[in-house]
């Protein structure tokens, strides 16, 4: 950042000044360009080509500017004047046409000599001696040689103490053989190499096969001196400025010249882009050094596809090969007589057939709904009453995620039941309302056993009233709803049939509206919105055919607060028999009971009228509440 900086900085200097005065430099000092070059038009920045030229060399003159970011940018900028000025092909062109005379150059040849110390690994081999070793290179290894004597024999003898003395002397060591070996593994991972003498001649040459110079051990044979020669480059006057290894230069520039400009051939590299029929762009770069293919796909239209190796072999050349194995063929005409018609052999043998994996289907939804509908119509009755239209919708819909691998089952019904009575006299007035939600996840534990824990939510969905003149409603959507959290086991004896205990549940009674509902109708303290109560609870449910076509069902929900009169059980208790008609009609009984020991009704006197306690407020006890219906549904089941 800080070299950037400093370049803003002197680009806003000179900027200052004005345009103007940097063109009208440029007029008065142009700048020589290539005969083919045309004048630039003026950049977005208000430069042209010449122009910014010259902005550069002013910037180069200041060399406390450009010396204080490096030398860096004073080369990249000398390198873009250069490239600016005239392009490499140009001077390649006057390079190669130009004749370079080799009187300018003058190769002569000067003599060199240089001293190696030597290591003798034995009296045949040794090592040039400039590496250091971190031990010896040699093993010697040591064979003592001992006569040996019958020890069974020399106590027959029982030999005299000359004798004795004779004996042992002759079974002392009598010679040593000493081998000295060469570690040519730890020699060769250290890259040492090992030279032979053989006949005054050293194996193998240390100078090398092709090389002029020559090697002589000295007398001491502690040191190898190698001589030889080395072309040196001189000018006319004979000051050295270059060395080569080939004595038979003879025009040394040209031939230096001609190997930059190879070079640098073989270095720039020239960017194609590879566009197919979509639009999709593939770079493929074209250099003088690769030799390797690279694999393409060639697409139609009809997105069929043949794949080409692309090579570039020099810096202007392309290769092309196609795929092997690909074999084109092209439609031919045949005449109809000549049309030749086969017919394959059946294959009779049997084909390897793969198992079927089985795919776990995790989710079960399903939906059901009912409605019935019933009218009555009375004209002069004589016996009395009134005409009427009722109905009652009860849907339900269920989700089950059954997981066979991890035991687990999870779930979720929801149902909404609701029913509604038309008179004359009376209006319409809500006969059934429920909204219920049910949560339910297993963890089967062993057998018919489950670990379980159950969420079940209950409330209505429109305003209830006691009379159809009154105009204060008696409960509505969320007022009263209740909440039973609880965990607990559950058990399956049949295939239809449920046992659920959560011997720890959670229940939350509340109303949301407490200004237009009496929340003690449903066991609410005054001046609260809810009730909390920790008990169990126990639900059992079954389905089963009693007759052809006839399906009964049950459902009992008991529960129970530990905290405060664990003996007044809450019961629900729901009953339906259904007999099916046909696939879309069917005759529908249905029975719910639900005694709370939390809502409390008003008692009446003989006359109608509530009792009132001693505190003027009415008297209110708990009461089963019953409701049935039976009639004629349509039903629907996905």
């Amino acid at each position: 950042m800080k070299v950037s900086f400093r370049l803003i900085s002197a680009c806003l200097m000179c900027l200052a000044v004005g345009l103007a005065p940097v063109q009208a430099l440029a007029q008065q000092n142009p700048v020589n360009t290539s005969a083919n070059s045309v004048a630039e038009p003026e950049a977005a920045t208000g430069f042209t080509a010449q122009s910014a030229t010259l902005f550069i060399n002013r910037f180069l003159q200041q060399q406390q500017m450009h010396q204080a970011a490096g030398g860096t940018l004073e080369q990249s900028l000398r390198r873009l004047l250069d490239q600016a000025a005239e392009p490499f092909d140009s001077v390649r062109l006057r390079l190669e046409r130009i004749p370079v005379s080799p009187a300018l150059v003058k190769p002569m040849a000067v003599a060199y000599q240089d001293t190696l110390p030597l290591r003798w690994l034995d009296p045949r081999h040794f090592i040039i001696d400039t590496v250091r070793l971190d031990r010896e290179p040699v093993v010697i290894y040591k064979t003592i040689l001992m006569r040996a004597l019958d020890p069974v024999a020399l106590s027959v003898l029982e030999p005299s103490p000359l004798l004795k003395n004779q004996v042992e002397a002759l079974l002392k060591a009598s010679d040593t053989i000493t081998n000295v070996r060469i570690d040519y593994t730890y020699l060769s991972k250290k890259n040492i190499q090992v030279f032979e003498l053989r006949g005054g001649q050293v194996y193998p040459s240390v100078v090398g096969d092709k090389s002029a110079a020559t090697a002589i051990i000295l007398d001491d044979s502690a040191n190898l001196v190698i001589s030889g020669f080395r072309t040196v480059f001189s000018d006319t006057e004979g000051k050295r400025f270059g060395s080569v290894y080939d004595l038979q230069a003879s025009d040394s520039l040209q031939r230096a010249v001609h190997t930059l400009i190879s070079y640098v051939q073989q270095r720039d590299s020239i960017l194609i882009q590879l566009r197919n029929h979509d639009g999709h762009v593939t770079g493929f770069w074209l250099s003088g050094i690769r030799d390797d293919l690279f694999r393409y796909w060639v697409k139609n239209s009809s997105d069929d596809s043949v794949s080409i190796w692309l090579g570039n072999p020099r810096k202007q050349d392309l290769t092309l090969v196609l795929e092997d194995n690909v074999r084109i063929e092209r439609m031919r005409k045949w005449r109809s007589d000549e049309a030749l018609i086969t017919f394959p052999k059946p294959s009779r043998m049997l084909q390897p057939m793969k198992p079927v994996t089985e795919t776990p289907a995790y989710w079960d939804v399903g939906y059901n709904s009912s409605f019935s509908f019933n009218q009555n119509y009375l004209s002069n009755w004589a016996r009395g009453g009134e005409s009427s239209f009722s109905g009652m919708l009860d849907a339900g819909s269920r989700a089950v995620y059954t997981n066979k691998e991890n035991k687990t089952q999870w779930t979720n019904t929801l149902r909404l039941r609701y029913g509604a009575i038309w008179t004359k006299a009376r209006g319409i007035r809500t006969s059934n309302d429920i909204l219920e939600l049910n949560s339910k996840y297993n963890k089967v534990i062993k057998g018919k056993l489950d670990f379980s824990t159950v969420m079940f939510m209950k409330t209505q969905v429109a305003k209830g009233y006691k009379l159809p003149a009154d105009t204060r409603p008696v409960s509505k959507f969320m007022s009263p709803g209740s909440i039973i959290v609880g965990m607990g086991l559950e058990y399956k004896p049949w295939e239809k049939t449920m046992i659920n205990f959560s011997m720890l549940s959670y229940k939350n009674t509340f109303v949301l509206d407490t200004a237009s509902i009496d929340q003690r109708t449903f066991g609410i303290d005054r001046f609260k919105k809810s009730k909390q109560e920790m008990g169990g609870q126990l639900v059992m449910k079954n389905t089963m055919t009693v007759l052809d076509g006839t399906n009964l069902s049950n459902s009992v929900r008991l529960f129970s607060n530990y905290l405060s009169n664990p003996q007044n059980v809450d019961v629900e208790w729901e009953m339906s028999v259904e007999k099916q008609i046909n696939w879309f009609l069917g005759v529908r009984f249905s029975f719910h009971l639900i005694y709370d020991d939390d809502s409390r009704f008003p008692v009446l006197d003989e006359a109608g009228k509530p009792i009132l306690l001693p505190d003027g407020s009415k008297k209110l006890q708990p009461r089963t509440q019953l409701n049935q219906f039976m009639g004629l549904t349509f039903s629907i089941k996905l």
